[in-house]
């Protein structure tokens, strides 16, 4: 847990890309099976072999360059100074503009450095699945050291904003101070929104793949109908933890406060970092088909589960 004035250093990873191993683990154990299993009287079968040995080499090379790639790595430390990710390689505050988290897809989490030398912009990012590291501590120390709000995307897309709509003096400090109040609540709804989607997912699939494989037979309709049953009221249940979390992000006082313009304007500049986002008013018409529509639906499964012989 970092605490205010400490040097935040996070860690290079000795292992940075365990999938590698595991992925040269289960090759390995293929390589064994296939070379048990094959006739070695058959006049092809080094080709066989030779395929799954050049895969097998392949990712152990794979190994050993990120290991050795480990050991160079310099740890990143966030202090006073900047942020320093070499030996001799530090970035001064008073040179970034920016130092966010950011998903990169297919590449997981990245911190990008946004610098503004002398009118010379550059850029510079770092894998974040080489590093040991808590979110919050990062976006946390950054925002400290540096003594302005600059370590989440959000701090970029509001200062765009800004910009966008020409907003000067009073008008720009009070909207400035606005989003640093209501940005951070609307972040985390919206967080807690894609977890409960990706949670209610997973929950979807587990369960019917169970119910699939070990208990339902789909040529009986009762069993058919207990299937749909259980599927609709995961959906059920998920509106109904939707609904309850952006319920509690519109009753905030800071939300509440917001007129409809000012929410609107808010809603646009985290809409630029998520791809989830909690409406004004009470989850909107959509919202209650749906759960009207999964309601009766469920109704209907749930009484040929009970009645169908």
């Amino acid at each position: 847990m970092w605490k205010e004035g400490e040097d935040l250093v996070l860690k290079s990873k000795k292992i940075p890309h365990p999938e590698l191993w595991i992925y040269t683990f289960l090759w390995s154990l293929l390589c064994l099976f296939a070379v048990y299993n094959t006739d070695l009287t058959s006049n092809k079968w080094w080709l066989g072999a030779l395929v799954l040995l050049g895969i097998l080499a392949i990712l152990i090379y794979l190994i050993v360059d990120d290991i050795i790639d480990s050991a160079k790595r310099h740890d990143i430390i966030i202090s006073g100074n900047g942020i320093q990710t070499g030996m001799y390689d530090v970035r001064l505050w008073n040179t970034i503009d920016y130092a966010y988290i950011v998903y990169v897809k297919k590449a997981g989490n990245h911190l990008f450095i946004e610098q503004n030398i002398n009118g010379e912009k550059s850029n510079a990012q770092f894998d974040l699945r080489c590093y040991k590291y808590k979110k919050e501590d990062l976006e946390k120390a950054i925002a400290f050291w540096s003594k302005r709000p600059i370590s989440k995307l959000s701090d970029k897309h509001r200062d765009e904003f800004i910009a966008e709509r020409n907003m000067t003096g009073e008008e720009r400090q009070s909207f400035y101070e606005m989003c640093l109040k209501s940005i951070p609540i609307l972040e985390k709804g919206c967080n807690l929104k894609s977890r409960l989607y990706l949670t209610a997912l997973i929950t979807f699939l587990t369960v019917h793949l169970i119910l699939f494989i070990i208990f339902i037979d789909l040529s009986d309709d009762r069993q058919f109908a207990i299937a749909a049953f259980t599927a609709l009221l995961i959906l059920i249940i998920a509106g109904f933890i939707r609904y309850f979390i952006e319920d509690v992000v519109r009753r905030n006082p800071i939300i509440e406060q917001l007129t409809d313009s000012e929410y609107n304007d808010i809603c646009t500049i985290v809409s630029r970092s998520s791809s989830f986002m909690i409406k004004r008013g009470n989850g909107g018409i959509g919202f209650w088909i749906f759960f009207l529509c999964a309601s009766v639906a469920a109704f209907i499964s749930l009484y040929f589960a009970i009645y169908l012989p």
